[in-house]
């Protein structure tokens, strides 16, 4: 009797066990990761106090021999994108006039683990015409200068970030909500912001509207010379969420998004039966 009473015991938990929802498993952020944040440009906006950050991956990923390193155009292995900024910012997300949806990356080998020189910093620059190098890429400064701006982007934006859960649609994005009070989301360190330490210490803005006239952002690395920024490579978000990248920035240059090859495709496919058809009424006339 005592061992069925513990069976059914055993069995009770066991349902509850599959009762109870999981809790989510803390995002992770390492020395050398980059962030790809967007928030809404304007105020009158679906998501307009939210902004939507995602680790894109080490550095090593886009540099040397690294996944996406090349002169091709490759896109990154990131799911989820497109649901989440549905949910965030509305189905209109990639539409300008709709919501000014903006976005950037940013980054730090704060410790000079990954490419040999600490507080090493990597961020991004709109360009002014898609596939051009934007004009005077940032620059780097002393180690002073440097250590600040790579210590809140490990420390206080990476640890935020690192606290923080995955969206259920993308195991490396999470959803912040905006706040000029409490340090730590993307849209506070931007330059608006009026602290010290921000990511507008770069002289300018890091992010690109996303449906602009130019929705590419370059990408720099900054060491700690004060000489010009090392340009990577660049940075593009297609209308379906397709992150891209490619370390030659003229390949963005008017690069149609596949909606746009499949409209061409089907212009072609509809001359060529409107032809037939012109060819077949013309030998029934005759």
């Amino acid at each position: 009797m005592k061992t069925q009473l513990m069976k059914l015991t055993m069995v009770a938990l066991t349902g509850f066990a599959f009762l109870t929802p999981s809790a989510k498993a803390s995002l992770t952020y390492n020395d050398g990761d980059l962030f790809l944040g967007f928030q809404a440009a304007t105020t009158a906006t679906q998501g307009a106090t939210t902004s939507y950050v995602i680790d894109i991956g080490s550095i090593t990923n886009f540099i040397g021999s690294g996944t996406y390193a090349g002169s091709g155009i490759h896109n990154l292995s990131i799911s989820g994108v497109a649901l989440d900024l549905a949910a965030t910012y509305g189905s209109a997300w990639s539409s300008n006039a709709t919501t000014g949806l903006m976005f950037g990356v940013i980054g730090t080998d704060y410790y000079g683990s990954v490419v040999g020189s600490g507080q090493t910093l990597f961020a991004s620059k709109p360009e002014t015409t898609n596939g051009v190098q934007s004009a005077s890429p940032w620059s780097g400064a002393s180690l002073g200068a440097q250590d600040g701006v790579g210590n809140t982007i490990l420390n206080e934006f990476g640890a935020m970030y690192g606290s923080q859960n995955p969206t259920a649609n993308n195991p490396a994005g999470t959803i912040q909500t905006n706040s000029v009070a409490t340090q730590g989301d993307w849209a506070y360190y931007m330059p608006s912001a009026t602290v010290t330490s921000t990511f507008g210490y770069f002289g300018g803005t890091i992010e690109a509207v996303l449906t602009g006239a130019a929705n590419v952002v370059d990408l720099y690395q900054l060491n700690v010379d004060g000489g010009a920024g090392t340009l990577l490579g660049a940075f593009r978000i297609t209308s379906n969420g397709t992150i891209q990248f490619s370390q030659n920035v003229s390949n963005f240059s008017s690069v149609p998004e596949p909606s746009t090859y499949a409209l061409f495709g089907g212009g072609l496919i509809a001359l060529v039966l409107l032809r037939r058809a012109y060819r077949k009424k013309d030998q029934v006339t005759a």
